[in-house]
């Protein structure tokens, strides 16, 4: 075709049809082009074109290659009614300008790219793309999918895009890269993955987005907004959230009690900042990494099955309010290499976590009010391949190096209760490690061993138990042994025996009840102080020590929210 040719629509169906002319170069078109429902045209190319109307393309159902470089549309592209479910249509504009490109009820089975394009409008209505929906280096007002279904859509290095929006539509995977977007809205969209990177986008609103969500190295500076609702007929299966080295100074908020996460990653990496809120959501795990210097972190009625704190180092701000734990067959609280500064949790129930394992991490400046905490057997540190506790000296390091920072954390709040549980932790967590050295009679064992006796400063019942049951078992043979007239033949009867029995310790009662006192004499209370058998000494003077110490053990355990 000669350069600067100014043609009608008929002028140019004539060429297609009856020459089957398919490169236009250097083409004006005076009127609009309407190509509804024409014979088969496996490719048309147009090269540095202008359109002073629209151009349509409707009802085709044959294969087409349709490309345009370098054209100018003055009204826009409507491209409908397509069906290439059994034929490759694929569409590609490269440096054009359009007022609108609109794809409307549509079953495209290749693809549409567009590349350094500039458009007022890009809209997909009703339509299902099985091929690559890209878009790159371009500038476009903006961008609407209504009601489609999308393989894969990307936008790569987009110059702006004033306003980014999709409705009930169904995406495989949505990508948008290093690209400038000043408002993003989805609702209603399933997605099985969203991913935003390295973007600047001014504000964020995802409203019942179900799929994994990735959010890496992007900044938002009016605020994310990611919401959810029981009000939707949509399947609702759980989707994954990655946050991750994003600037947050707008905020960002995930909330919906009908919001459902299986994983969510926060990676803070030195760059996170502004405020993040949780707000009634449900997280099967929840996973924090990174060093976060600014950022505001906030949980309130979130719940959660898994916890995880893995090489994450708290500076900043991260709160749990009134967070739910669900029960689950894997749910764990894990806290690995990390330091959690000064967390805060309020109404935290850490029992019903199924283990909890603590590893290289501090904790001593957390702070917490109405927590529940995890049992002793709970705290497993150490984990064979099959989740099977290794009871090794390393495993009980773990545990009294853990319970050492909860207790000092209860302390500095002046939670004297909670720090004698923790400090009871500690001691038979001690007694664990050391119960693996090679001196079975090591000292410190020993004095854990016998701090038993009251349960390590907690129970005055179980000190009082042993003073008592040991008091009985002394007193038996001392009995015996201070009764002049017993017979040591062997009995006519048990029952006889056992009358002589009860007679002989009912006669020395007074024995018994002295016994208590550790100070007293060891014939203050017999008649006949003389030809004692060395053995009363040697019993009572065991006794008198033994009871001594458990006294000891009971004053204590009555005294253990004094502070010495």
């Amino acid at each position: 075709m000669e350069s600067g040719i100014i043609l009608d629509a008929s002028a140019i169906m004539q060429l297609m049809t009856s020459e089957h002319i398919e490169n236009f170069e250097n083409v004006a078109i005076s009127e609009s082009l309407i190509l509804d429902n024409p014979p088969s045209i496996p490719a048309l190319m147009f090269i540095n074109c202008v359109f002073h109307n629209w151009f349509v393309l409707a009802n085709y159902k044959h294969p087409i290659s349709l490309n345009f470089i370098n054209c100018e549309f003055r009204k826009g592209v409507f491209i409908s009614g397509l069906e290439g479910r059994n034929s490759s249509q694929r569409f590609h504009f490269k440096s054009c300008i359009a007022d609108t490109i609109r794809f409307d009820k549509n079953f495209i089975s290749s693809g549409i790219e567009f590349i350094n394009c500039l458009f007022q409008t890009l809209e997909i209505y009703e339509s299902e793309i099985r091929g690559e929906f890209s878009c790159t280096d371009s500038e476009v007002n903006e961008v609407t999918f209504n009601l489609s279904k999308i393989a894969n859509a990307t936008f790569h290095g987009m110059k702006k895009v004033e306003e980014f929006q999709a409705f009930t539509c169904e995406f495989f995977d949505l990508s948008i890269r290093f690209s400038n977007l000043k408002k993003v809205s989805l609702v209603d969209v399933f997605c099985w993955r969203i991913g935003i990177y390295g973007a600047t986008i001014e504000s964020l609103w995802f409203y019942n987005v179900i799929g994994l969500q990735h959010l890496i190295s992007s900044s938002f500076s009016k605020g994310c907004f990611i919401e959810g609702s029981l009000k939707t007929d949509r399947p609702k299966p759980g989707g994954e959230l990655r946050i991750e080295q994003c600037d947050l100074s707008g905020g960002l908020t995930i909330k919906g009690d009908a919001l459902t996460f299986l994983k969510a990653t926060l990676d803070c990496a030195n760059f996170l900042n502004g405020v993040v809120l949780f707000d009634g959501c449900s997280v099967d795990s929840l996973i924090f990494k990174g060093t976060n210097t600014k950022g505001d972190i906030t949980l309130t009625n979130v719940d959660l099955k898994a916890l995880e704190f893995s090489g994450f180092i708290n500076k900043s701000e991260l709160t749990f309010i009134n967070c739910s734990v669900s029960y689950s067959p894997h749910g764990e609280l894990q806290i690995l290499d990390s330091d959690l500064g000064n967390a805060k949790f309020f109404n935290h129930d850490f029992s019903r976590y199924n283990f909890v394992k603590i590893k290289h991490s501090l904790l001593e400046e957390i702070k917490f009010a109405s927590c529940t905490w995890f049992s002793f057997d709970q705290l497993r540190s150490h984990m064979s391949s099959e989740n099977v506790l290794l009871n090794t000296n390393e495993q009980g390091r773990a545990r009294r190096e853990a319970f050492r920072q909860l207790k000092q954390a209860s302390e500095k709040q002046g939670n004297r209760i909670q720090s004698l549980e923790f400090q009871a932790h500690e001691l038979k967590a001690l007694e664990q490690e050391l119960s693996f050295t090679r001196k079975f009679l090591f000292e410190d064992r020993l004095i854990l061993l016998l701090s038993k006796t009251n349960r390590y400063g907690l129970s005055w019942t179980v000190a009082f138990s042993w003073v008592f049951g040991l008091t009985i078992a002394f007193y038996i043979p001392m009995a015996l042994l201070a009764s002049k007239g017993i017979s040591w033949l062997p009995p006519y009867s048990i029952t006889a025996a056992f009358k002589s029995l009860c007679s002989v310790l009912w006669d020395h009662i007074g024995i018994f009840l002295q016994m208590f006192n550790p100070a007293h004499s060891p014939t203050s209370l017999l008649d006949n102080k003389t030809n004692l058998s060395p053995w009363y000494f040697l019993l009572d003077g065991i006794h008198r020590i033994v009871a001594a110490f458990l006294i000891v053990q009971l004053v204590s355990a009555f005294r253990k929210y004094v502070k010495s």
